[in-house]
């Protein structure tokens, strides 16, 4: 499928619909890294952007979208994370993301640090041009 994404978000539609209707190893995915997230941000509001979930507290700071047979974590500061423990994909200004194709793959990475680290940088920054 390429850099062409799937299963966007309709209008209205809540993550927790949208996740079910998901092929089934994508959808448990999503499920996985949404619990991912709200464990190691617990103060991030997870809001439909642009037809993706997005995660922020003073501003996105992390997105989850379905892109073919894998899922994307998307990371709106990626390029300035530390962490070398996950490889970052992307050439953009500042966004990188994080592939993953099975949930037994996800919980061997450390997705956590990565969203700690992401939402140290988005408190460092504070609220930006988001809102």
């Amino acid at each position: 499928m390429g850099l062409e994404m799937a299963g966007k978000i309709p209008k209205g539609m809540s993550v927790d619909e949208w996740a079910k209707t998901l092929p089934r190893v994508q959808g448990a995915i999503v499920q996985e890294l949404r619990k991912t997230i709200r464990k190691a941000a617990p103060k991030a509001r997870e809001v439909v952007k642009w037809s993706w979930p997005w995660y922020e507290i003073n501003e996105p700071f992390a997105a989850i979208m379905v892109a073919g047979d894998h899922v994307n974590l998307e990371l709106y500061r990626g390029s300035n994370l530390t962490s070398d423990k996950v490889k970052l994909e992307g050439t953009g200004k500042s966004m990188r993301h994080v592939k993953i194709f099975t949930v037994s793959e996800l919980r061997r990475m450390p997705i956590a640090d990565l969203i700690r680290e992401a939402v140290e940088l988005d408190a460092a920054r504070g609220k930006g041009p988001w809102r």
